[in-house]
């Protein structure tokens, strides 16, 4: 929160539940570690991971710095880090753009014929030159895209082969094309209205597939054959369910 924050402005609030998903994906792999451990010595383990750890080994490359004297987040409070080819611009219509251009010997040419702007190609020929006018060039191009609709912001970054995104809102991230495409978001099948979509695990194993999406089960409704499976006897089920000691779900009921 601190690091994400602009010079100047207080701490947003993250996205719910990113912390808990790489949290649960360190757990998955470390699950699988130890069950390839035990099917090389023989020996079952334990493992554990937290929140917090998962919070620290995601920021690690920026925490790393911190410890080698080199703290972005001081330093961007401090001086404001301007740069015009990796940054977030407003469109004419309240829409954004991100701008991730790495290669900026690249690209930069690429930019300033997209936006109209080839006489910036002369002024400002490499990326030395670019970011020595970074605060003049981030007003500029700001100004630019500030002056036309995402869709044409888009069709001429598209065109230019610039290295960008639309920032999307969660409706259009279930409808992007690529996301469908790829099978990061699919349809359900399911009869509610309310559970059309839903978003797949990230992992794909190669003759592999994935199990059918489908609802949550409700709390209890496989008690009875879980506890059959386990060798419990009819009896013993009926009196474990009936004394409250395990849930069943009932018929017309989610709990």
């Amino acid at each position: 929160m601190d690091l994400v924050r602009d010079k100047g402005q207080a701490p947003v609030m993250g996205a719910p539940g990113f912390g808990d998903h790489s949290t649960a994906m360190s757990l998955f792999g470390a699950i699988m570690l130890a069950l390839y451990r035990r099917e090389q010595t023989g020996e079952g383990s334990s493992v554990e991971t937290s929140l917090l750890a998962n919070g620290i080994w995601a920021n690690g490359m920026q925490l790393q710095g911190a410890a080698a004297g080199f703290d972005l987040s001081a330093l961007k409070q401090e001086k404001g880090l301007k740069n015009p080819l990796t940054s977030v611009y407003e469109t004419a219509d309240g829409r954004h753009v991100l701008f991730a251009i790495i290669n900026g010997a690249r690209e930069w040419p690429r930019l300033c014929e997209a936006l109209g702007r080839s006489e910036w190609i002369e002024r400002y020929p490499d990326v030395r030159s670019v970011m020595k006018a970074r605060d003049l060039l981030k007003e500029e191009v700001a100004e630019l895209i500030g002056s036309l609709p995402l869709e044409e912001v888009a069709e001429r970054l598209t065109q230019a082969d610039i290295t960008f995104s639309v920032v999307q809102n969660l409706a259009e991230v279930l409808e992007d094309e690529q996301a469908r495409a790829a099978g990061f978001v699919v349809e359900t099948g399911s009869e509610d209205p309310d559970y059309q979509l839903t978003i797949a695990s990230p992992i794909k194993v190669r003759g592999e597939d994935k199990r059918s999406s489908g609802p949550a089960p409700d709390v209890g409704e496989h008690t009875r054959a879980i506890l059959e499976e386990a060798g419990f006897a009819a009896g013993e089920i009926e009196r474990l369910c009936n004394g409250g000691v395990v849930r069943e779900a009932r018929e017309g009921s989610s709990s």
